[in-house]
């Protein structure tokens, strides 16, 4: 879940490499390069983390 909150951080602040993330419409592709950039999550955890962070 680390990995997960780090990433939704770095998405949020990072505008460059959240249009490289985004600009990949695999899913699968999206996750390799999500996970080459060093953030080992999973959909999952990344849905959860972003559900938490919102509520809170």
């Amino acid at each position: 879940m680390l990995q997960a909150k780090a990433f939704i951080a770095k998405i949020k602040s990072d505008e460059a490499f959240r249009n490289r993330i985004m600009d990949i419409e695999d899913v699968a592709e999206r996750f390799n390069l999500i996970k080459s950039d060093g953030f080992d999550c999973s959909e999952e955890e990344i849905k959860e983390a972003a559900g938490k962070l919102i509520v809170r």
